[in-house]
């Protein structure tokens, strides 16, 4: 993966330097406004404040060109789970959508000026170092919930979910989650994509982070673990004992 985006996303004579930024001038009007929303997202920025503050932006005219990137398919909206009015809920974040643009402005557009001079060796060094963290918070939790969408809809979940997402306060965050409101039933989960085996300290954090939850108290909680590299014994007996899923490998996400 890493060599293929050294070799054909950041070689000198590709498209893919700038497609992005082609398509945003292509198909919008005020690209710079837009490119800064996306810029911002691509550094991390999830709430419209957060995404207004570092591009700029008045945070009350924020609004409208999130509606635009959303209508265009180059952002999407996530929405806590644990919402119980979701069409008017504030619990909002924003990423982009499509992959490719997604890492386009996680490291490309931060590191353009490397690009411009073609310090291609520098900009690798950025890429492999977040590379493990950015795929973990894209690409495996998004697989991770998929699974999770797959075994309710085959039933081979404790309950069928009637949402499957994430959940979030302003102090801490479940990767993955599947609630069924009328049921008061929730599956809370946590990803790694390590070289690590998971271990006992991951389940404990993830009881701490429960007790914050205060919408969800009351309701029947079962965990799901999921982890590049499996468990150690400590946490597979303790899974065992409490009926807590674990997901290990590839193999079974997606």
């Amino acid at each position: 993966m890493l060599r293929n985006i050294e070799e054909i996303i950041l070689s000198p004579v590709t498209i893919f330097r700038q497609e992005p930024a082609f398509i945003i001038q292509d198909e919008l009007p005020e690209p710079r406004t837009y490119l800064s929303i996306l810029d911002a997202i691509g550094t991390g920025m999830k709430s419209p404040s957060g995404i207004a503050e570092v591009s700029g932006l008045a945070l009350p005219h924020i609004g409208k060109y999130l509606q635009t990137l959303l209508f265009l398919g180059l952002v999407r909206r996530d929405i806590s789970l644990d919402a119980p009015d979701p069409e008017h809920t504030r619990t909002t974040r924003y990423e982009i959508a499509d992959p490719y643009l997604r890492f386009h402005f996680t490291f490309l557009r931060p590191g353009n000026s490397l690009l411009e001079q073609n310090r291609i060796g520098p900009l690798m060094q950025t890429i492999r170092t977040g590379f493990d963290a950015y795929v973990g918070h894209t690409g495996y939790e998004e697989a991770c919930r998929r699974t999770l969408i797959k075994l309710g809809d085959s039933g081979n979940l404790p309950f069928v979910p009637e949402r499957i997402g994430r959940v979030w306060t302003r102090t801490a965050e479940f990767d993955v989650a599947a609630i069924d409101h009328k049921a008061r039933t929730v599956i809370l989960g946590e990803c790694k994509w390590t070289t690590k085996k998971m271990g006992l300290d991951v389940l404990k954090n993830l009881e701490q982070k429960t007790a914050l939850f205060r919408r969800l108290d009351g309701f029947k909680v079962t965990y799901a673990l999921f982890c590049r590299s499996g468990f150690d014994r400590r946490l597979e007996a303790e899974a065992a004992s409490r009926g807590i899923m674990l997901f290990d490998g590839l193999d079974r996400i997606d």
